[in-house]
């Protein structure tokens, strides 16, 4: 879809960075030390990459970005998929899921606070799970990746 960007040209969005900020309040999922290992997944049309983990951490700070080019404007209303997981050497444990749409991206840098939400089978649908905060930014393929500044937005938003 098209967004403008002031007063210049619309700018059709087919790519998305993201920058993964923190999370807040997640879930011990260590029985010694109370705490998790949380590493954020994101998944844009089959695409993933990954965060670093942060250990033993209930409230991460990652400020880390990626891009995805050329996975959105599909013609449908991609989802970003953003899962928070507890780094195990064994399997990793699911912490919680949040979603974000194509259609809430504009060419400007917003910021999200997302509820983590649990899987749809779970039957602790209600568990607070903590939240998620991101920055996302659609733009163009055939444009240069956009670098979101945090120091920048983080003054802007609040």
């Amino acid at each position: 879809y098209s967004s403008t960007h002031g007063a210049e040209r619309p700018v059709f969005i087919d790519s998305v960075v993201v920058m993964v900020v923190r999370a807040a309040r997640l879930l011990s999922k260590d029985f010694f030390s109370g705490k998790s290992d949380p590493f954020v997944t994101v998944v844009v049309n089959g695409q993933k990459k990954k965060t670093e983990t942060i250990h033993k951490d209930l409230n991460p700070i990652w400020n880390q970005q990626c891009a995805f080019r050329g996975v959105l404007g599909k013609g449908r209303d991609t989802s970003i998929h953003f899962i928070v997981e507890d780094f195990d050497l064994m399997s990793n444990d699911f912490l919680g899921q949040c979603f974000l749409r194509e259609s809430q991206l504009t060419s400007e840098p917003q910021r999200f606070e997302m509820k983590l939400q649990g899987r749809r089978s779970s039957k602790k649908k209600n568990k607070d799970r903590g939240s998620l905060t991101v920055v996302a930014q659609g733009f163009n393929s055939a444009d240069k990746a956009p670098s979101i500044d945090i120091k920048w937005f983080a003054l802007r938003s609040g």
